[in-house]
């Protein structure tokens, strides 16, 4: 009896390992965003701005997009897609729903996928210090010293720039620039991807940063370019991803973080105003996956 038992055991714990350690490589989708509104009474207009998730090639493709509110007008400013609503005389309550299906590219290191190479003069701007990336900074440059000393290649820089940030414990909170982090040893998602690219940049690595969802909730994220693999996306703040060539997770891309309209800060996916009453949005999400290979 106890033969059988330690037998089934093994092969439940095999497949359970195989689970976890699978490595998907497309991932068709649906997401679910909804906006549970509440206005206060003698409230007449309600402006709501969101991000919506459009079409990247090679890393997502947005099938269907519907709403079940009109919306005012959509629109793509600087490759970041807007629903723009402006409801006149709001219910006190009520949901508004955006409903998105697509499909997924999985674009970490394991993929082994392969990219035209991108003219050096189009990189140049994923080199460069910025506030809040200060990869120019004499802290940063000397720890980036150190990991080329020691590690000679690109990928070898990464997975120990990767080690460096994913340590960090995560702490919600305000936007850290990449030196409050390094010095914080603390910090959210922002922060700890403004960190992963400064280092990436004072090590010749061009690196760049996108918002959007992931897991359940607002997130972002990096992605480092690499010669012949093209832009690698990295994991560095859940602590569920153990493993920084591979990433389990799901990644729905809203914005690369760059664009500001109508005083939308693309850290967060929508802005509302209220005429004649007070009025409040909380925003939720549910992912799908509908096949996966």
């Amino acid at each position: 009896m106890r033969k059988p038992l330690l037998l089934f055991l093994c092969v439940w714990l095999s497949l359970a390992a195989w689970a976890q350690t699978s490595h998907w490589n497309t991932r068709d989708f649906r997401l679910v965003t909804n906006y549970e509104v509440k206005c206060d009474s003698g409230c007449t207009l309600l402006y709501l701005l969101t991000l919506v998730p459009r079409s990247h090639p090679g890393f997502q493709d947005i099938q269907k997009t519907t709403f079940s509110i009109k919306p005012f007008r959509v629109f793509t400013e600087r490759n970041t897609c807007f629903a723009e609503f402006r409801i006149k005389n709001p219910q006190q309550a009520f949901d508004l729903t955006v409903l998105t299906e697509g499909r997924l590219y999985n674009t970490d290191y394991a993929s082994r996928r392969s990219a035209p190479s991108i003219p050096q003069d189009s990189l140049t701007v994923f080199l460069q210090s910025t506030p809040l990336c200060e990869s120019d900074s004499p802290q940063i440059r000397n720890m980036a010293a150190r990991i080329m000393q020691r590690e000679k290649s690109d990928i070898g820089r990464i997975h120990a720039i990767w080690e460096t940030v994913h340590d960090i414990p995560f702490v919600y909170g305000p936007v850290k620039s990449a030196l409050e982090i390094l010095n914080s040893q603390e910090g959210c998602c922002t922060g700890k991807t403004n960190l992963f690219m400064a280092l990436c940049r004072a090590c010749g690595i061009p690196a760049r940063e996108y918002y959007g969802i992931a897991s359940g909730e607002a997130h972002a994220w990096p992605e480092a370019y690499l010669e012949g693999r093209g832009w690698v996306k990295f994991e560095p703040t859940h602590f569920n991803e153990t493993d920084y060539k591979s990433i389990n997770g799901w990644h729905v891309r809203l914005s690369d973080g760059r664009f500001v309209l109508l005083a939308l800060d693309t850290n967060f996916r929508y802005r509302f105003v209220s005429k004649g009453a007070k009025a409040t949005v909380k925003e939720s999400f549910r992912f799908d996956v509908l096949q996966e290979e």
